[in-house]
């Protein structure tokens, strides 16, 4: 049997296998997933309110057809879970349909700040680069410790090591994650308290170097929380014992749960650390404040809007994954080894789905948060998004009148159009409303 093995010619794969097309998938797939992620950006702007309640359409169809489809086939835990989804998700769309017009405000407007200040999505781009990094460099160290363990007799791997390399690890990415956040949400803030009709501010990387000093203890503190609630996951997951699967079941879900809680918590409190500069406690305190009175408003307006950000990263997703395998089947269709005819197409349809996904998350991430800085900024000062920007001060207070009792007035459309087209002061300086004696960070 040895000589037969040994009389077996070693194959080269790089023999086998021309690799043009490979080196034409890669950039291709980058450079489709990078244009489709800031061509739905302009989808979203001009059709955010038809994509909103197309979903919410679809989503009350599908679980009733699944509804349909288990009182057909007598299926009943079919017809419960898809019967009560059903119902809920058509109360929701009833309970939320006046809101549409206010998540399709904000949503577009915020598209517009990413277009008008693109440097953000290098930012964002710059950041997914930076995680990969701190992956691979975490991953060396614990490779290497793991490595030293074995080949020493005198070392061996100790628990609380790997506790705190894990701890290291969460706090590393939830670090980069929200540098990011902070980021953009200033850029927005700057955009939101200047006037700046002919977008030459170039805020993107004054935010980042602030968001990498004055805010860099703020962003470490709250990454923290968000890290231990991580290693405490890993550890219970680790733990898993088949006796006590329900237990198991219950711990998880509370701690995803709180983990959740605290992630959208935070979320709002960095925004506040980017808008005025404040301290982590101090944005917290802000933040509590803020969701006692538009905390509804805020959970709605997130979900509609994250809605059509999911939906414009799946299909990205798969629409470069379809332009990577079609490249491959272009060059490897009639070749003559069945597993590159097979494998090479399908392996760069998912290099180009991941890559895609990846680039389009980094765009809708810029929008994603300046979404979040949009609202906090029009909850806690309208009069200087009615002084800089009346335009947009009009769109979202109509669209607030439709479900808020709140007596908000419009400016008249003339002279809305007059101040944005820069006809009367185009000074760039914040303005400082009587709401809050906080100095915002320009």
């Amino acid at each position: 049997v040895l000589d037969q093995i040994e009389s077996v010619p070693d194959v080269d794969i790089s023999d086998a296998l021309d690799w043009t097309g490979v080196y034409v998938a890669i950039p291709v797939c980058f450079v489709c997933g990078l244009l489709f992620g800031l061509l739905w950006l302009q989808i979203m702007k001009a059709f955010a309110e038809f994509i909103i309640k197309l979903l919410l359409f679809l989503n009350c169809i599908a679980w009733t057809a699944l509804f349909i489809v288990g009182c057909v086939y007598v299926n009943e835990a079919l017809i419960i879970i898809a019967g009560l989804l059903a119902v809920f998700w058509i109360l929701y769309t009833w309970c939320v349909w006046s809101r549409v017009a206010f998540s399709t405000a904000i949503l577009s407007i915020s598209c517009q700040i990413a277009g008008w200040y693109s440097g953000t999505i290098g930012i964002a781009i710059i950041t997914v680069i930076m995680d990969a990094v701190w992956f691979l460099l975490w991953g060396s160290m614990l490779w290497g410790y793991i490595i030293l363990a074995e080949h020493d007799e005198n070392t061996s791997v100790l628990w609380w090591v790997i506790l705190l390399m894990l701890l290291s690890f969460y706090w590393g990415m939830e670090v980069i994650h929200n540098i990011g956040h902070t980021t953009y949400c200033g850029v927005t803030a700057v955009w939101f308290f200047s006037r700046d009709p002919h977008h030459k501010l170039r805020p993107s990387f004054p935010a980042l170097w602030r968001a990498l000093t004055t805010s860099l203890g703020s962003i470490a503190f709250g990454s923290i929380l968000v890290a231990v609630l991580e290693v405490v996951r890993t550890m219970v997951s680790a733990l898993n014992n088949d006796k006590c699967k329900c237990f198991h079941c219950c711990v998880m879900c509370c701690l995803n749960c709180i983990q959740w809680l605290i992630e959208y918590f935070n979320k709002y409190a960095y925004a506040h650390c980017a808008i005025y500069g404040t301290s982590f406690i101090s944005s917290a305190s802000n933040t509590f404040k803020l969701f006692a009175n538009e905390g509804i408003t805020a959970l709605l307006n997130d979900d509609l809007t994250g809605s059509v950000l999911f939906c414009g990263a799946l299909i990205s997703g798969i629409a470069t994954g379809a332009v990577g395998y079609g490249i491959g089947y272009a060059f490897y269709h009639d070749h003559e080894d069945k597993e590159v005819r097979e494998g090479v197409p399908v392996g760069l349809g998912v290099y180009g789905g991941f890559i895609g996904l990846v680039l389009c998350v980094c765009v809708l991430t810029v929008v994603k948060s300046g979404i979040t800085a949009l609202f906090t900024c029009y909850a806690e000062e309208k009069g200087a998004l009615a002084h800089n920007h009346p335009q947009q001060y009009n769109k979202l207070v109509r669209s607030h009148k439709m479900f808020s009792n709140q007596s908000l007035k419009s400016i008249p459309d003339e002279d809305a159009e007059g101040t944005d087209d820069g006809e009367q002061d185009n000074e760039t300086a914040p303005m400082k409303t009587d709401n809050t004696s906080l100095n915002v960070q320009i």
